[in-house]
């Protein structure tokens, strides 16, 4: 999971990639079909792989 910390360019405003191919190819097996890719992240605590599906919610509460 990634907060909105991760990607506001007012913290660490680097580029978070989601791939589905390596070297021109299409990731396989455990590492596909998408793969999170987060450069600069050292420890890999961000590195996801297996990804199928993806949930994009909003961070401001709607008018009531």
């Amino acid at each position: 999971m990634l907060s909105d910390g991760d990607i506001d360019p007012r913290f660490g405003n680097m580029p978070i990639l989601l791939a589905w191919e390596q070297d021109g190819a299409p990731l396989q097996g455990g590492a596909g079909p998408l793969r999170l890719v987060v450069p600069g992240d050292v420890h890999g605590g961000r590195y996801m792989h297996g990804i199928v599906s993806i949930d994009v919610r909003s961070i401001v509460a709607p008018a009531a």
